[in-house]
């Protein structure tokens, strides 16, 4: 377990320094973990600009074979918390979260040249160019 971790976050941390530049000029946030925090670096995500961003650089992905997916529905959002708990309140920073937060892929079989084309098909998507 400890190695499938390790690999987990040896890629994870590749995302992490691939992306910097797009978080840095505001393109996407990348994920923030606190000095003190673990992980069990079980998914890598990034929030984009707008929904549009998000389903454009989605598409962008799967024209070049690669899985991300959004990920995140807002739990007062669902059907189940308006129909069960009558909930009616709007959260936005939640919803602004489900409507920009893209999923990429990160899994144990994945290798550094895999992230690496991962991440320069999202700069193509949000920049137009290659880094």
């Amino acid at each position: 377990r400890e190695e499938i971790n390790d690999t987990r976050g040896r890629l994870y941390k590749i995302y992490q320094e691939q992306l910097a530049d797009l978080d840095a000029s505001g393109h996407l946030r990348l994920p923030r973990i606190m000095p003190e925090g673990r992980s069990s670096w079980h998914l890598f995500h990034i929030l984009l600009p707008t929904r549009r961003w998000r389903d454009r650089c989605m598409d962008g992905l799967k024209a070049r074979g690669i899985g991300a997916t959004f990920h995140y529905q807002p739990l007062h959002a669902s059907p189940f918390a308006r129909k069960t708990l009558g909930w009616s309140e709007r959260l936005p920073i939640s919803e602004r979260a489900g409507e920009t937060l893209l999923r990429l892929p990160l899994y144990t079989e994945l290798k550094t040249d895999d992230v690496l084309y991962v991440c320069d098909a999202l700069r193509r998507c949000l920049t137009g160019r290659r880094q």
